[in-house]
């Protein structure tokens, strides 16, 4: 069974840097727009959809929404769980 990949859906498979690229600017408008990686994407899921889903299009305007709005998630979920990880330890 083939794994889902965004990269390879999008069409960048064989564009490692552009896509290491748009991963970077993401993060940026993430910290840019002062996302509270203790907190779940649920709770703030208007922001990361609005906010950080428009000031990223503005620095990337080819890339579609629906990916920046999936790995924008799946960095605050990972982030916050990393948080969670560290409270308890």
């Amino acid at each position: 069974m083939h794994k889902y990949k965004l990269q390879d859906a999008i069409g960048l498979r064989d564009q490692k840097q552009r896509w290491l690229s748009y991963l970077d600017m993401m993060k940026e408008r993430l910290y840019e727009k002062n996302v509270d990686f203790a907190l779940s994407y649920r709770i703030q899921k208007t922001l990361v959809t609005s906010q950080v889903v428009r000031a990223f299009k503005k620095k990337a305007p080819d890339f579609p929404v629906t990916a920046v709005q999936e790995e924008a998630a799946k960095e605050v979920q990972e982030k916050a769980a990393q948080k969670v990880q560290e409270e308890v330890a």
